[in-house]
């Protein structure tokens, strides 16, 4: 038998009053999800354990068969390896996100919701931080989406 998991990650999210009260998942259209779920199995679980960060990279890495609380080290190490980045036994890998700060507020910030008004960052926006860091972070990659 062949299996088809879907995993709406990044879907859950606060309800909002422009869309009377609902997420933005709850008021979309979506046919597609619709006819995928009148044909299988509808579920709820949850993969995450309690001692760990509820985030998608522990969750998914326990869908997949692997016990987060063995191989979880954070969401940096696997980050890195999905830039090709190869660490060694004493390598460190450290994440952080760059929030631009503009009139007061912040301009951007991957924690902004469905429906907000997101400004584009400019290429390569990160660059002068990571330019400045100390040389031991050479590998620091420097882009414009929200994983940089």
């Amino acid at each position: 038998m062949k299996y088809v998991i879907v995993i709406p990650d990044g879907a859950a999210d606060a309800p909002q009053e422009a869309l009377g009260g609902r997420t933005p998942f709850q008021a979309a259209r979506t046919p597609a999800l619709d006819a995928l779920a009148a044909r299988g199995r509808v579920g709820l679980t949850n993969h995450v354990p309690e001692s760990l960060p509820p985030g998608s990279e522990v969750a998914c890495m326990s869908l997949m068969g692997y016990d987060p609380l063995v191989y979880f080290t954070g969401r940096a190490p696997i980050e890195a390896a999905a830039q090709g980045i190869a660490l060694g036994p004493h390598d460190w890998a450290v994440r952080c996100n760059l929030v631009t700060i503009a009139q007061g507020r912040a301009a951007w910030n991957r924690t902004l919701r469905p429906g907000t008004s997101r400004p584009p960052r400019p290429p390569n926006s990160s660059r002068p931080v990571s330019a400045g860091s100390r040389p031991s972070f050479r590998n620091f990659p420097a882009g414009n989406s929200s994983r940089a």
